[in-house]
């Protein structure tokens, strides 16, 4: 049985290295009839921060409502996702007078920023994007953005939020072009000390797309300039449903959120698999929102649209199955 182990251990390693959201065996328990697979995680997308600079200018209520509709559909599609390592956190376009400090990320409620392990973070979600509208009427989000990565910023307020190595992913959120004295290069130039890749997306109110302007039909060009420059996306603001322009700024490259591979060290009798995730068990024969067997493969597909339920931190994949040369 130990040689038994030792070669599954080699065949998981090579099918693990072609791959890139697979996970790799942590554990592999005999029992009579049939055997347990525990997985880690072992993905080699980078960790991402994603941060939102939220308008909070008196025309923004609606818009924020909207945002705040997508807090539930983001932690179970993604922040949930065992495959993916994101927090997120949100500042606003003020620099000057206004409930929320300068470039620091909003305390609405709870913790500074979320990750997969806050408690009750769809909620914690929704209060940060809703930051209210008493802000500066002066919108700054280039500013702010500089601002928020700044040496005493990250040292301060912001600790912890942008990790070294991980890549930054920015959303602007806002009905106005920016009003920064600071320039587009001076973001980038900013950003470039922070992060060794980032990308900007924007949900904007431009002369083309129909959205009511906070500035009397003024484009947003210095916030287009800069999402063209990092090759990023920009939205209108004014739809009523955020989620499928988000779910494509959040999707890794093209096609659907990332989904999870996971290799069986033995081929399977697949009428014996059964996949779990802490309490939760994952239905076989669902494409999307369970899994299926790639028989030529050997490797589970989860997919893409699971609702990872709230598990313990910790909480790893397992696959008990009969190995078909067991039967």
């Amino acid at each position: 049985m130990k040689n038994l182990f030792l070669c599954a251990a080699l065949l998981v390693t090579a099918l693990t290295s072609q791959a890139q959201t697979r996970f790799q065996v942590a554990e592999i328990q005999s029992f009579p009839g049939y055997l347990e697979v525990t997985y880690d995680q072992d993905v080699s997308s980078p960790a991402t921060d994603l941060l939102f600079v939220i308008d909070d200018s008196g025309s923004m209520w609606e818009h924020q409502k909207n945002l705040a509709n997508f807090a539930d559909q983001f932690v179970q599609y993604f922040l949930n996702n065992p495959a993916l390592d994101t927090q997120v956190g949100v500042i606003t376009t003020s620099m000057g007078p206004s409930p929320h400090k300068a470039g620091e990320l909003v305390r609405t409620a709870g913790p500074s920023f979320v990750t997969r392990s806050t408690p009750n973070a769809a909620q914690v979600l929704k209060s940060h994007f809703q930051v209210g509208t008493s802000g500066d009427a002066y919108e700054k989000p280039l500013a702010s953005l500089i601002e928020a990565v700044s040496p005493a910023k990250r040292a301060g307020a912001n600790a912890g939020f942008f990790r070294p190595g991980a890549a930054l992913k920015i959303i602007l959120f806002t009905d106005a072009e920016d009003q920064s004295q600071e320039s587009v290069d001076d973001v980038l130039a900013a950003l470039q000390k922070v992060a060794p890749s980032f990308s900007i997306d924007a949900f904007v109110a431009t002369t083309k797309n129909t959205c009511k302007t906070d500035d009397y039909g003024v484009n947003p060009n210095r916030i287009l300039d800069l999402v063209t420059r990092t090759g990023g996306q920009s939205f209108p603001i004014c739809q009523t449903d955020l989620g499928p322009s988000l779910t494509s700024i959040l999707t890794p490259g093209k096609g659907s959120p990332v989904g999870i591979e996971i290799p069986l060290p033995l081929a399977p009798d697949i009428a014996t698999i059964r996949v779990s995730y802490g309490s939760q068990i994952l239905l076989g024969g669902a494409a999307r929102t369970g899994w299926l067997l790639d028989e030529d493969r050997q490797v589970i597909q989860i997919g893409s649209r699971v609702l990872w339920s709230a598990q313990p931190e910790g909480t790893r994949l397992k696959v008990r199955y009969t190995p078909l040369d067991w039967r």
